[in-house]
């Protein structure tokens, strides 16, 4: 779900945790870790996304909602990041404008 980021490299980039989560592995066990929020920036595209603060022996790992937040979607085939669609909800003023331009 978040991007996983060694814990050195956000303090290189002078990123503080602001809090504490419990997360669980696959195997079941439950860890605790911080969280930071980072800004990314890929392929001209930037954006904040929160990321667990890697440990030691932590692999760091791309999450989805960075990648989402980037309105990327990850191609597992041809194991490349594409656009996606960014669905918007319309409200009832969105479509009543809608209607009265197509009515004209």
């Amino acid at each position: 779900m978040y991007s996983l980021v060694p814990g050195a490299v956000l303090e290189g980039l002078a990123i503080a945790p602001h809090s504490e989560r419990e997360f669980m592995l696959a195997n079941g066990d439950v860890i605790r870790r911080r969280l930071a929020t980072a800004t990314f920036e890929y392929d001209g595209r930037r954006g904040d996304s929160m990321v667990v603060v890697g440990e030691t022996g932590d692999d760091p790992l791309p999450g989805a909602a960075t990648i989402e937040g980037f309105g990327l979607v990850l191609d597992p085939f041809r194991r490349e990041l594409r656009p996606m669609s960014l669905p918007l909800k319309a409200t009832c003023r969105d479509r009543s404008l809608a209607l009265e331009h197509s009515v004209r």
